[in-house]
C-alpha cells in the first residue's frame, strides 16, 4: 500500500502536478496552495519556489513573487531565468507601489 508519507518525493511531484493545472486555469490561490505542500515535502527543490513565485506574479502578489524567486535561487544557484524573473517582480512591485501599474 502507498503511504505519502513514505514517499515525499513521488507525494511532492503529484502536488506540483496538481498546481500546475490550477495555474493552467488561472486559479492561483489553489496553486499556491498545492505549491508550498510540495515545497513543504521536497524543501531544497528550487524550482518548485520558482513556480510559486511564477503564481504568485500572475496574482499579482510581486512582494510574494520576489520572495519566492529569492528562495528558488539559494536552492538552485545562479540561474538566468530566475533572476529574469525575480526582476520583473521588482519592476512590477516598484510599478504598483509608485501608482503606475
Amino acid at each position: 500500500q502507498l503511504c505519502p508519507k513514505d514517499h515525499p518525493h513521488l507525494t511532492s511531484h503529484l502536488h506540483r502536478q496538481i498546481a500546475s493545472l490550477y495555474h493552467q486555469q488561472n486559479q492561483y490561490t489553489q496553486a499556491i496552495t498545492h505549491y508550498d505542500k510540495a515545497i513543504h515535502l521536497t524543501p531544497d527543490d528550487g524550482q518548485l519556489y520558482k513556480l510559486k513565485g511564477d503564481a504568485q506574479f500572475d496574482q499579482q502578489n510581486y512582494e510574494g513573487a520576489r520572495s519566492s524567486y529569492n528562495h528558488a535561487l539559494s536552492r538552485v544557484g545562479c540561474s538566468a531565468m530566475v533572476y529574469y524573473y525575480k526582476i520583473l517582480a521588482v519592476l512590477e512591485l516598484f510599478d504598483w507601489n509608485m501608482g503606475i501599474g
